[in-house]
């Protein structure tokens, strides 16, 4: 009876010990891995409010007359009375871009509503670019040209964009403070497991993003705010460091 109670507890009694083995061998390999160089991989984040430093600013003007000719010596016209006021507002001739002259012919309707191929008019347009580095005069001009509505002047002002010039040296400081963040993020989490981390194994930048201050816009293609002079930079990195 002993015989069989031995017989049939030696298969457990192999088990046991072959759990005690693995155990011991995962032990081990896992100290080798450590000991090989064990990494944690964190995200940094930073940012930083900047102002835009140059702006650019589209104005369009229009007429409308029976003829090409009378359309277009009306557009004359009223060009320049836009660039005298834009002068009078201190931008030079060189900041000023003129695109090209555009027409193109109104039909009739018919008694329905559609439209015929009777041309009853033409519309005439061009743009005016307007370029400077004094991002506050742009917007406070891109408010008062339309006064100019009121001297019979047919324009559309389109909201000036603003840019900052030297991204780059932006994005060479950002890089630093992300990295820096995601140092800090490291020991943290390593601190949980009782160690530390060591030298940064690899790095790569992750979203750029500029945005109007205090905006929460967020595209895994990045954003570029030309909107606002008022900025803010963010960026983030993925970091991977070794342990200690």
């Amino acid at each position: 009876m002993e015989n069989q109670e031995r017989k049939s507890n030696f298969p457990n009694l192999l088990m046991a010990l072959a759990l005690v083995i693995a155990s011991i061998i995962l032990a081990i390999g896992m100290g080798n891995i450590r000991d090989k160089g064990a990494t944690i991989t964190v995200k940094g984040y930073a940012e930083k409010n900047i102002k835009s430093d140059n702006a650019h600013w589209n104005i369009w003007v229009s007429a409308r007359s029976n003829t090409l000719s009378d359309g277009y010596s009306q557009l004359k016209a009223m060009k320049a009375k836009i660039y005298d006021f834009l002068r009078l507002e201190g931008y030079p001739d060189t900041s000023l871009v003129e695109g090209n002259v555009e027409t193109s012919p109104i039909y009739a309707l018919n008694s329905q509503g559609f439209q015929t191929s009777e041309v009853i008019a033409y519309n005439v347009q061009m743009s005016i670019s307007v370029a400077s580095r004094d991002v506050f005069k742009i917007e406070n001009s891109s408010k008062k040209i339309f006064e100019l509505l009121a001297e019979g002047i047919n324009i559309n002002s389109e909201p000036p964009q603003y840019y900052v010039s030297d991204i780059g040296k932006y994005k060479i400081d950002m890089l630093s403070l992300a990295l820096a963040d995601a140092k800090v993020r490291g020991n943290e989490i390593a601190k949980g497991t009782n160690n530390e981390i060591g030298k940064l194994k690899y790095a790569r930048q992750g979203i750029f993003q500029i945005t109007a201050i205090n905006s929460t816009d967020v595209s895994d293609w990045g954003i570029y705010d030309t909107r606002s002079i008022d900025k803010t930079i963010k960026l983030v990195v993925d970091a991977t460091f070794y342990i200690k």
